[in-house]
């Protein structure tokens, strides 16, 4: 990240920071700066920024965003959304929501860890906030962790990141029983596969979906290989 800031800055070419998914979790805006120690010239949010209401923005400087004044854009002009955002934005500041989603996250996944590694599954749980994603060792192993959570009243998005919210802090007790019991019903059938390691090539490939669109590009197999094969 910090290597495409700084050829970006030396070739003149716009830094744009998509926070789609991740503004407005952890902190309030975007956790960039904190993590390259620089800002982009653009960021977009939505999702987090007005509780899930049909909204979308885009910021930056003042100096760039008068570039960008002319741009056409489509919007639908509904003030619900503004109310909703800015209703939001209050609550979470006031209520300590920000600190409050990364601190429950954390917990969450320090407890999946806990129950995966007395289970001895091959399951990985990548982040510790307010976004965490489940990553299985084998295809199969993935179609049966997916179809047991459902089983046990578990809505995941499948292969994507599991969103928490503040609501998740009220059930999450309830989250660990449910968990453990899906954990000990996959350990019966997929126990002898407990020396099977997620593989970094597993995890490179739920990375790399993570990247909207670029699955639409091509295979995630494909494109590790093509890193792999042109990587200096």
């Amino acid at each position: 990240m910090k290597k495409i800031a700084y050829l970006a800055r030396e070739y003149g070419v716009l830094f744009c920071s998509d926070e789609v998914k991740n503004g407005y979790r952890s902190v309030a805006g975007s956790a960039l700066p904190q993590v390259l120690g620089e800002q982009a010239d653009f960021y977009t949010f939505a999702k987090g920024l007005c509780n899930g209401q049909r909204l979308s923005c885009l910021v930056g400087p003042a100096d760039m965003m008068q570039k960008a004044k002319h741009m056409t854009y489509t919007a639908y002009f509904d003030t619900v959304p503004i109310v909703a955002a800015l209703a939001t934005l209050k609550y979470m500041h006031n209520e300590r929501g920000y600190e409050r989603l990364a601190t429950c996250g954390s917990m969450l996944a320090n407890t999946l860890r806990i129950l995966i590694a007395q289970t001895e599954l091959p399951i990985k749980v990548m982040g510790d906030g307010p976004l965490l994603q489940f990553i299985c060792a084998t295809p199969e192993l993935d179609e049966a962790f997916y179809t047991t959570c459902a089983k046990h009243c578990l809505l995941l998005y499948k292969f994507d990141n599991q969103a928490i919210s503040l609501a998740t802090e009220v059930v999450l007790t309830e989250l660990e029983i449910r968990f453990k019991q899906v954990f000990s019903e996959l350990a019966q059938h997929f126990s002898t596969q407990h020396q099977i390691h997620v593989s970094i090539e597993r995890q490179m490939e739920a990375a790399f979906n993570m990247i909207d669109g670029a699955s639409d590009v091509m295979p995630a197999a494909d494109a590790i290989h093509w890193l792999q094969r042109y990587a200096i």
